[in-house]
């Protein structure tokens, strides 16, 4: 991601019905319906968004960093952590 003048962030909790659908889309188990995603400005402009997520891969906790276009496409998923 580009350096951004301003990074903020938000969370979002997913209702108690949604959870079940997300889990079958992403075909694992959801630890948390908590969500925090980061977006990047530079004067109001949008560079980007990013998430990171923390999840078991086998027995070990492995990080991602998902960092999106302002339109929504992948731009870099990055490992921050891993045990494997």
């Amino acid at each position: 991601m580009e350096k951004a003048h301003k990074l903020s962030s938000y969370r979002y909790f997913l209702m108690k019905a949604r959870p079940p659908k997300f889990s079958r889309m992403r075909k694992v188990k959801l630890d948390s319906g908590l969500f925090t995603f980061y977006v990047g400005k530079d004067q109001g402009k949008i560079l980007g968004y990013a998430a990171i997520e923390t999840s078991t891969v086998r027995t070990k906790p492995e990080t991602l960093m998902i960092v999106l276009t302002p339109d929504g496409e992948l731009r870099q998923p990055s490992i921050l952590l891993t045990f494997s």
